[in-house]
Parts: C-alpha cells; structure tokens; sequence
C-alpha cells in the first residue's frame, strides 16, 4: 500500500497487473463492434419508425415489419448496451460509498460488485442461451417478419456472455490493478458545461 492509505501497483505482482491489462485490451474489440452496432441499430430504429409514420399520414400504409423490427433491434441494443455500460464503468450504481470510502473499501468493494456482477450474467447467460437454442430449434419465425423468433431471444446470452466478461474484468482489475480502477474512479460523472455569463 502507498504512503497515505491508497492503493498502488507495488501491492500486486507485475504479470497479474499485465494479465487484467491484456484482458482490456482483448476486449475492446467487442467494445468496438458492440458501440457500432449499437449506432446501426439506433440509426435502423429511427429511419424505420420514421418512414413507418410518414407513410401511414400520407399514403395510408406502413413500413410492412417496421414495428416489429424496431422491437427486436430495441432488444438487441439494450443487452450489448448494458455490456458497454459496464466496461465504461457507467452502469447503473450507487457510487455514495466508492466517493467518500477509503482506497482499501473501495477496492474490497468493487472486487465484490464485479464477482456477483459476473455471478448474475453468467446465470442469466445460462439460462438464455437455453431459451435461444430452443427457439431456434423450434423453426419458429416471426408474425411478420421472416425471420426466426430465436434471434430475438438470442441476444439475451449474448449481451450477458459479453457482460460476464466485462465483470470479470472489473473484479480482476480491482484486485490486481486497484490503481487504475480507483484513479477511474476519481474522475466522477462527467462534468456539466457551465454557461456563459453575459456582461451587462
């Protein structure tokens, strides 16, 4: 431990702080394809829905599986969303504690967080992988769309496989690279622009 009560490389040994390092830097691939296909959905989602309701006040007829499709995008950005979320350290959190604990709380506590984080999408990956290869198995396809209702499914196991990973990360990283997780920490919420102060 440093002088001062915080927390610092020298605690750890030097291949395990390389290893959590790695791990990061394996996975900014799927951060990568995750974020655009996120954008692609969003994108995909909006001109549907668009061209959806300007053909239904003009010419009295709708995009034909725009909803649906719209449905199943929403879907597939929110699990790959919750896996960027987490990778980003933006997931939904009360982070009163982590602010204003010491260094040594603060770590203890996000080595907990991460493994019952990956606890719970490893269990939700289980069990959604099961749904998705029996809806896929099933042949059943979508009302309108011609495509297989697995699919929907499917991005359950996905986005919490991918989310295993990342908690699985964040528990390593705060084991054996406290520093970089709490100096993260540190930096808070992004700052709120000020405004600007007119003169008189």
């Amino acid at each position: 431990m440093t002088p001062g009560g915080s927390v610092g490389d020298g605690d750890v040994p030097s291949a395990a702080i390389r290893a959590v390092r790695l791990l990061d830097r394996a996975l900014r691939g799927p951060d990568l394809i995750a974020s655009v296909l996120i954008g692609l959905a969003l994108l995909v989602i909006t001109g549907t829905l668009f061209v959806s309701a300007v053909g239904r006040y003009t010419i009295g007829q709708s995009l034909l599986g725009g909803e649906e499709a719209a449905r199943y995008l929403m879907v597939w950005m929110t699990f790959l969303g919750t896996y960027v979320l987490i990778r980003q350290r933006r997931h939904i959190a009360i982070d009163v504690l982590p602010r204003f604990a010491p260094p040594f709380v603060t770590r203890w506590l996000g080595v907990f967080i991460g493994a019952l984080g990956a606890v719970l999408m490893f269990y939700l990956f289980w069990n959604g992988w099961s749904l998705a290869a029996r809806m896929l198995a099933g042949g059943q396809l979508s009302p309108v769309l011609p495509v297989p209702r697995g699919l929907l499914h499917l991005s359950l196991p996905v986005g919490a496989g991918l989310s295993v990973l990342a908690f699985v990360h964040m528990c390593l990283s705060f084991l054996f690279d406290p520093a970089t997780e709490l100096a993260r920490a540190s930096e808070g919420p992004d700052p709120k622009p000020s405004l600007p102060i007119e003169e008189s």
